[in-house]
């Protein structure tokens, strides 16, 4: 049923309206130059002066619920400090889920939180957010039919509102070409298919199988948009919730703009949750129009999840919003993935991920390392005792892909002391799984280590938590002895099976401990005399350590942001009869057979700090 309103309210509906118009269009002149004039060239999204944009930011929930709900507008902080604990992330688009019936005020929601004054509410928040460097994403959430209230997702947008939603959402920001238009969250039509009659819905609307009013389709939204002369981006998300893309292009709508951009969602539970799908199913679209993953997201209350994601996401230029910047409780992760634990913007574990990647791309503006930087020649006398360090905010390189690779930083000057003072801003990897395992963490539980580079030196600092160290017990069977194994291929044949002269592994006990010459450091392993390595091992206050450079000029290795080598870090355990504990990162090594099979080594890819893109292995 559609709204009936008197001549008196409507006259005053809009006379207000008028004036929120105007208010905008003065507070909209501030927006700062870098988001102005979005625009869509080919597959990108371009600003005002023609260059390239990515959007990487965050949802922010609550405009969708807390008002049909009847217990406000926002849930949460909407002012001036919250906007920026979300800008000190290093987003620049903040996507903002809005409630048809309360735009319009109808289906009795409670005028304090309905009509002209949420309206407001949602100008006010876009001029703020503009304000911050912060592109608007305003998306419809949810909706319903007829006297129905809109209080939850529907599976398509409704013929009796929408189009009246976006006619006035459209004519309040049509001068905003900072704000980008996201038709509708997440459609699901014909029973949540991804079939002809979902995607024939999906355009055309009217009378769609397994939806029971009538719909308004994406072609009749984005002519509505259009009509109201808006030229902004709109983006509209593909059919199974946005998860799928595969019909998008087909069946896109017609836009005389040409500002149309593909919405796409993803979390670890959907379909198209791997690689694979991916490449066959997204980076097609991609190679034609701008693509948006306006939601990312896992219910494990983990990262592991849109690391890959993103690490993919970002070799193929395609922007992301993590769900979702709301404090709920990290409890909740598992029902809806929540970035924050509070509005001052501290980071869930799922969070840390996501804040950490922004930050990789914060670097990427504003760290200028040299790249003639030399080695440091250590100088200092190095320590019998270190700690790993306190991890810095900003960290200079990715996270691993566990189990599968990890970056190596470079340009980075590491002075070779035995100290670990400058290794804070890069990521050490855990590794707490093998084929033999420890009962007490705390004897050989876990191990930790992180890999650097300059121009001639690869570095690797590692630790392993050990309360009892076994050294000197076993004369020269080593390898039943505490010890850290690191092993790297060089030869560029990844998939080598044999070792070559060009593939080591290096052996490094606990015996060497306080020993102060970097250059008599005892290794064993693998063709590790064909290599020259230099370092230190030192204890800690839960096991030991070492500090170690090999050098990679004579190895004839130049590090290029992007190249590959094969790389695997071990750690064993040791009682005084045997070795009984067996820690693997390489998740191709099952059996513990990396010390005579190169090809079960993960991947080491070099990370030109400051660089522009963030490579992907290439299996």
């Amino acid at each position: 049923m559609r709204r009936h309103v008197s001549f008196v309210s409507a006259l005053l509906s809009c006379l207000v309206f008028a004036l929120l118009l105007l208010r905008s269009d003065q507070t909209f002149a501030q927006t700062p130059s870098a988001i102005q004039g979005l625009h869509v060239v080919g597959n990108q999204i371009l600003n005002g002066a023609n260059e390239p944009i990515i959007l990487r930011g965050v949802n922010r929930s609550g405009g969708e619920y807390m008002c049909i709900q009847g217990r406000g507008i926002w849930d949460g902080p909407t002012d001036a400090k919250s906007v920026q604990a979300i800008a000190a992330w290093h987003t620049n688009v903040i996507r903002i889920p809005l409630n048809e019936d309360c735009w319009l005020g109808i289906n009795g929601v409670k005028p304090e939180y309905s009509g002209e004054t949420y309206q407001k509410a949602v100008v006010d928040f876009v001029n703020l957010v503009n304000s911050y460097g912060q592109v608007a994403i305003l998306e419809l959430h949810w909706n319903a039919p007829g006297t129905t209230p809109a209080d939850k997702q529907a599976p398509m947008p409704d013929a009796d509102h929408t189009p009246a939603f976006w006619k006035e959402l459209a004519t309040t920001f049509k001068d905003n070409s900072a704000v980008i238009f996201d038709l509708f969250n997440e459609p699901y039509p014909d029973s949540n298919q991804d079939s002809e009659a979902a995607w024939t819905c999906w355009r055309d609307g009217g009378t769609c199988k397994g939806i029971d009013y009538e719909v308004a389709g994406f072609q009749q939204l984005v002519d509505t948009v259009r009509a109201t002369g808006a030229t902004n981006i709109i983006m509209i998300g593909g059919v199974q919730y946005s998860n799928a893309l595969s019909g998008w292009l087909e069946y896109k709508p017609n836009d005389p703009t040409g500002n149309l951009v593909a919405a796409w969602h993803s979390y670890n539970f959907n379909v198209c949750s791997n690689v694979t799908c991916w490449e066959r199913t997204i980076a097609p679209v991609k190679a034609q129009v701008p693509v948006i993953a306006g939601e990312i997201g896992e219910n494990d209350c983990d990262h592991q999840y849109i690391d890959e994601l993103m690490t993919w996401l970002d070799a193929k230029e395609i922007g992301y919003l993590a769900w979702t910047w709301d404090a709920w409780g990290a409890d909740l992760c598992g029902s809806g993935p929540v970035l924050i634990l509070d509005y001052d913007g501290t980071p869930t574990d799922y969070g840390i991920g996501f804040k950490e990647r922004l930050n990789i791309h914060k670097l990427q503006v504003t760290l200028t390392p040299s790249p003639t930087a030399a080695p440091v020649t250590p100088t200092a006398t190095p320590s019998a005792s270190a700690e790993l360090p306190a991890e810095a905010s900003d960290l200079i390189a990715p996270r691993e892909i566990a189990g599968k690779a990890v970056y190596i930083p470079f340009p980075v000057a590491i002075k070779l002391d035995g100290k670990l003072d400058d290794w804070s801003a890069i990521p050490f990897v855990t590794v707490d799984k093998g084929t033999l395992l420890s009962s007490d963490p705390a004897e050989n539980g876990s191990l930790k280590f992180a890999v650097a580079a300059d121009e001639t030196t690869f570095y690797v600092a590692a630790a392993m938590v050990d309360k009892t160290i076994i050294t000197g017990k076993h004369e020269s069977n080593y390898w039943n002895e505490d010890s850290l194994e690191f092993y790297l291929n060089l030869s560029g044949d990844l998939a080598a099976t044999t070792y070559n002269d060009k593939v080591f592994q290096f052996n490094i006990n606990p015996s060497d401990i306080g020993k102060t010459d970097a250059s008599k450091l005892n290794v064993n392993g693998t063709n590790f005399a064909n290599a020259k390595v230099t370092g230190f091992v030192f204890k800690t206050s839960d096991g030991w350590g070492f500090e170690i450079g090999i050098d990679l000029a004579d190895q004839q290795i130049v590090p290029a942001h992007g190249l590959e080598i094969g790389l695997q870090m071990q750690g064993n355990g040791a009682n005084e009869l045997d070795r009984n504990v067996k820690l693997i990162w390489s998740d191709k090594d099952t059996g513990d057979n990396s010390w005579q099979n190169p090809s079960l080594f993960g991947r080491g890819i070099f990370f030109k700090v400051g660089s522009t893109d963030i490579p992907t292995p290439t299996e």
